[in-house]
Parts: C-alpha cells; structure tokens; sequence
C-alpha cells in the first residue's frame, strides 16, 4: 500500500461516516452524540488498520535501501545506529534495520 491508496482509503472511510451520520434527506445538525461515538470508533479502527497495513507494508531491510542509495550494505550498517539516534529514523528488528520508504533519504551517506 502505498501513499496514495491510504490517502484514499481514509478519504472514503470519512465519506462513509458522513453519509452515514448526514444522509442528504437529514438535516445538519441531527445526529445523535451515541450513533457519533459509534461512528468515530469504528472509523478510528479502519484508520488503525490501514496505519499499520501502510507502515509495514513499507518496510525496506538494509539490502533494499543499500541498492536503493548505491551504498554497500556492510557500510549502511554503521551509520544506521548513528541516523537512529540523531533523526529517530529506522528501527532495529532482531540483527537487522528497516526503515520506512519516507526515512530513505535521511540514510544517505554525508555529503551525498
């Protein structure tokens, strides 16, 4: 899943929720606090879900972001503990790094 299809999933769940709560016969304004909260919970769970469907579906390893940026894997390596601590950027999975595609670009090497 990409950027786009989650932008537009999230766009459709919020049309649903509004057709759902304003159909075009009822007035604005009409919509009970109960049927809301129901509403807003079962749109913050499709949220959640495509969240975490768009994250980890993103996930590149050192090997894919290596040849990505045109660096060795071994020397990808060793910056990855320093790009974590200073940006917050990849996360550490077992013996290897993963990074999500929008952290790419921090992990090139110094004056690249």
């Amino acid at each position: 899943m990409d950027r786009h299809v989650y932008a537009t999933l999230i766009s459709k769940e919020i049309r649903e929720a509004l057709d759902e709560l304003l159909p075009d016969h009822a007035p604005a304004g009409q919509v009970s606090r109960t049927l809301l909260e129901r509403r807003l919970h079962c749109l913050s769970e499709r949220v959640e879900t495509a969240a975490r469907a768009y994250y980890l579906q993103g996930l590149k390893t050192v090997e894919e972001v290596a040849e990505e940026i045109g660096v060795d894997p071994d020397h990808l390596r060793k910056i990855a503990e320093h790009r974590h601590a200073r940006y917050g950027v990849g996360r550490r999975l077992g013996d290897t790094w993963v990074w999500a595609a929008d952290e790419v670009d921090v992990m090139l090497p110094a004056g690249e």
